[in-house]
This record gives C-alpha cells, sequence and structure tokens, in this order.
C-alpha cells in the first residue's frame, strides 16, 4: 500500500509576521515614509525601504496588508501622496502653484497619475477639490465678515 501523501499548503506570509512584529514594522515603516517624506520619490519602491529598514520586502508586504485592510506598499504610497496634494491643495500658502504643480511636489510621476489616482478616490479632480476649498473658505470669510443678525425684538 502506498503512503498517501498529505498536500499541505504553505502558511500565508502575512501570517508568519506576528502581530507585535508587525505592529513595530508598521509604525517603522510609516515613520520612514513620512518623516523623511520618502513617498514623494516616485521611483521609491518597497525593495528600497527593506534594504533601509534591513527586512525583507515579504515582511514589509504582509505588515502594510496587515494595517490598510489587504492594501499593498503602492497603495499605501498613493495614499500618502493623496493626503500631502489635499494639504497643499488648501493651503493659502500654496494657492499661486499650479495643481500639476502640486501633484508633482506630492511625489506623482505626471499629471495624468496625479489626476487619476484623485479621481479614483475622492471621485473629482484635484482642480475641482481646490475650487471647492475655495469656495468655502470664501463663504466662511463672508459669514465672519458679515455683521450679527439682528433679532426680532430689536427691530
Amino acid at each position: 500500500m502506498a503512503k498517501q501523501q498529505v498536500k499541505t499548503t504553505p502558511q500565508s506570509y502575512r501570517n508568519r509576521l506576528a502581530l507585535k512584529r508587525s505592529d513595530e514594522l508598521f509604525v517603522r515603516i510609516m515613520n520612514k515614509l513620512s518623516i523623511g517624506k520618502l513617498y514623494r520619490n516616485p521611483n521609491y519602491t518597497s525593495r528600497m525601504l527593506a534594504q533601509e529598514l534591513g527586512c525583507d520586502t515579504r515582511h514589509i508586504a504582509a505588515s502594510v496588508a496587515v494595517h490598510t485592510n489587504g492594501g499593498n506598499f503602492r497603495m499605501l504610497i498613493n495614499s500618502l501622496k493623496l493626503r500631502e496634494a489635499c494639504r497643499l491643495l488648501k493651503s493659502k500658502k500654496h494657492a499661486g502653484y499650479s495643481v500639476e504643480e502640486i501633484g508633482l511636489s506630492a511625489g506623482f510621476a505626471s499629471r495624468q497619475a496625479f489626476y487619476v489616482a484623485f479621481h479614483r478616490k475622492y471621485n473629482v479632480t484635484p482642480r475641482e477639490f481646490r475650487q471647492e476649498v475655495q469656495a468655502q473658505a470664501s463663504a466662511a470669510e463672508i459669514e465672519e465678515n458679515d455683521p450679527a443678525p439682528c433679532c426680532e425684538g430689536d427691530r
């Protein structure tokens, strides 16, 4: 009688990384990307990050997947770029910059990549977003400068 081989599926690399270690690694990943603003480099890869952190790219992938509900490194980078782009689009200091300049300074490789990613996430173009923010700021400014409405009893 021949031995029956039991086929085992290898444990997912996501499960191999202990949760505590994954948490610590994700904090290191976010610190490295955010403090150094490495996400602004359109050519920055998970391999480069792994070398800087002294770990394996699979561990980075696993940690990012766990902490972003299944996302990957590129999605994490894009979300950081989009957050930066929103901050710049809202900033009065950057009001003189074109939308394309803001996209490039946030780390997008091209105007098209910026518009596609922005629209996919927020369902508006960066230009429309900026116009909405400016309209809200103008409305708030007008409201601030208007005198308080009279009460009916004061008439």
